[in-house]
């Protein structure tokens, strides 16, 4: 079967078809990858940053909250959620459920491509 072009869009959230692990807290993924791939036909590999229901730790120069709808932000999440910029992942586009993308608010955006910038040195 051959490749075919990726609807996904960067900045927003998709859930994960299934966990990663047992007992695996994740289970959406913010992408990362710019758009200019996200349309070619051979990138099955994505990059994303995963969600984590609770923070990770309180260096907050490297993490990024995510809010939901019903705390103020822009994406369909139950709650808020957590993206660590020191964390990114490497998945396949099939492990995400296409039609679940929303996007995350304006500001996320620019808190979470500051702090990336900083942790990347570019």
């Amino acid at each position: 079967m051959s490749p075919t072009t990726s609807s996904f869009k960067q900045y927003h959230v998709y859930s994960l078809r299934q966990t990663l692990a047992p007992n695996s807290p994740f289970t959406h993924a913010l992408v990362l990858t710019s758009g200019d791939f996200l349309h070619r036909h051979y990138v099955e590999v994505l990059s994303v940053l995963l969600l984590s229901p609770e923070p990770r730790d309180r260096v907050s120069e490297l993490r990024v909250t995510v809010q939901c709808k019903g705390t103020g932000g822009t994406a369909q999440l139950r709650r808020d959620m957590y993206a660590s910029v020191d964390n990114i992942f490497p998945i396949k586009d099939n492990m995400l459920h296409l039609h679940s993308g929303t996007e995350i608010a304006e500001h996320e955006k620019a808190d979470l491509q500051g702090k990336m910038r900083r942790w990347l040195g570019i």
